[in-house]
């Protein structure tokens, strides 16, 4: 965590694609860059910001294993404290299947994961350890999740006295979570370095967003696809919530303009059409652009 957030990994930057919350009223955001594995597990690298008179920021990390069983979290506050919880090692994972990290909605998703995996579908209940912030102490707290309706879960934490009806993306992560976060936007990262040519470039982009193969290879399926991104059914990477953005990060932006410049065109000249179309439906601007520089 003292390398520049998210940072890199085996000579790449860290994360596959990244969530944005906010809740405005507490002045409270966060952003945690992602890596799910073929074997279940999850890795993220996140941040956390809070204004106002609870002014602080964090930085953390955390990994589980196979079935989303949470293996280390570490966490560092800025000129604050610093925790690190790991498995086997800290007594306050003993028995503990989570971590929760104070106001953090990331940490909500690895019982709903674990569960959808086993396919369980009907309430369960956990013991975790809860990590307050900014201060960082310890407490073991219990707590049941109940799927409801549709993507909906209902939290509880008896001995807190707290209770939240949470909606849910498509993907198990928080969408909407009153009084402690809302998703503004999903990041997807799009490595440029690995285009050269049009069939590079049509590999890497719809591979990074998981468009359908039925979409074709032609920038006008591409259109009519991410036209449909708050719309789509089921859990790919292009897909988000009605209400929220897609934002394509795009790593090696520069030297990519210069060695592709036809593709670099194509490229932008796509995500304006898909804006460009919906603000003619009078819906919001769905697709942004950012960069490494």
């Amino acid at each position: 965590m003292h390398e520049p957030f998210p940072g890199s990994e085996d000579g790449r930057p860290f994360g596959t694609f990244a969530l944005i919350w906010a809740l405005p009223a507490e002045q409270r955001r966060e952003i945690a860059w992602i890596e799910l594995a073929d074997d279940a597990s999850l890795r993220a690298r996140g941040r956390q910001w809070c204004g106002g008179d609870q002014r602080y920021e964090l930085s953390y990390e955390l990994e589980t294993s196979s079935g989303y069983v949470t293996e280390r979290l570490a966490v560092s506050v800025t000129d604050g404290p610093e925790l690190t919880l790991v498995r086997g090692r800290s007594p306050e994972l003993d028995g503990a299947a989570d971590c929760d990290l104070g106001f953090s909605p990331l940490t909500n998703a690895m019982p709903v994961l674990r569960d959808r995996l086993q396919g369980n579908g009907t309430a369960f209940e956990i013991d975790v350890a809860w990590v307050s912030v900014p201060d960082l102490t310890v407490h073991r707290d219990h707590q049941i999740y109940e799927p409801l309706a549709g993507d909906r879960i209902r939290f509880r934490s008896p001995e807190a006295d707290f209770e939240r009806s949470i909606l849910l993306t498509p993907q198990g992560f928080v969408l909407d979570y009153p009084d402690i976060a809302q998703l503004l936007a999903t990041v997807v990262r799009v490595p440029l370095g690995g285009i050269a040519d049009w069939d590079s470039f049509h590999a890497v982009v719809a591979g990074a967003l998981e468009l359908p193969p039925q979409g074709g290879r032609g920038l006008a399926a591409w259109v009519e696809c991410l036209l449909q991104s708050d719309r789509a059914q089921g859990a790919p990477r292009y897909a988000v919530p009605r209400g929220t953005a897609l934002t394509l990060q795009l790593d090696g932006l520069r030297e990519f303009a210069a060695r592709c410049p036809k593709q670099h065109a194509a490229l932008v000249a796509a995500v304006a059409e898909v804006n460009r179309r919906r603000a003619g439906e009078g819906e919001p601007p769905l697709l942004a652009l950012s960069t490494d520089g």
